[in-house]
């Protein structure tokens, strides 16, 4: 490897820290202080909420076809959260509402870095990410779309990495 391209990757790295660390920030902020998760639980979230906690409590619905019409997904999710935090947790669930979102603010960053040069477009797309505000209110809810969002930008950069191949694009 040559040395020029060690440097830039390392660059790459501290935007990707910056932009993650920023996003982090931001959202733990809005779900700790400004929404709380625990306290905006109604409409679809009442949803998500009550078919995880049958989920952990190991019931099932009076109507089975319940579960027909909402398949596994974002309650297995909030089940998981749930689990690992405790159902009144607002610092535990809050964070792990920012950590999942901010992890796509460097996959922007590292995408924009795959198709433009230099980190400065880098870190342009990855702190309009960071800051997006549809992405940040969704932090305060348990909804699917953080975790759509974030594992969707993952998905895409490795499928453009792994079409790179060896070389790079």
């Amino acid at each position: 490897m040559r040395p020029r391209a060690l440097h830039r990757r390392r660059g790459l790295g501290v935007v990707g820290l910056v932009v993650f660390a920023l996003a982090f920030v931001v959202r733990a902020w809005w779900a700790i202080r400004v929404q709380r998760p625990i306290d905006a639980v109604w409409s679809d979230m009442a949803g998500y909420v009550s078919r995880a906690e049958m989920l952990l409590s190991g019931e099932m619905p009076g109507d089975p076809r319940i579960l027909a019409m909402w398949p596994w997904g974002t309650h297995a999710i909030v089940a998981g959260e749930l689990a690992l935090f405790g159902r009144s947790s607002v610092i535990g669930i809050g964070l792990c509402h920012a950590a999942v979102g901010a992890a796509a603010a460097p996959c922007v960053a590292a995408l924009t870095a795959r198709f433009v040069p230099g980190r400065g477009a880098a870190l342009v797309a990855g702190a309009a990410a960071a800051l997006w505000h549809p992405h940040i209110v969704y932090s305060g809810y348990f909804s699917s779309e953080i975790w759509f969002a974030t594992v969707t930008l993952l998905a895409t950069y490795f499928l453009v990495r792994h079409a790179e191949g060896r070389r790079g694009a």
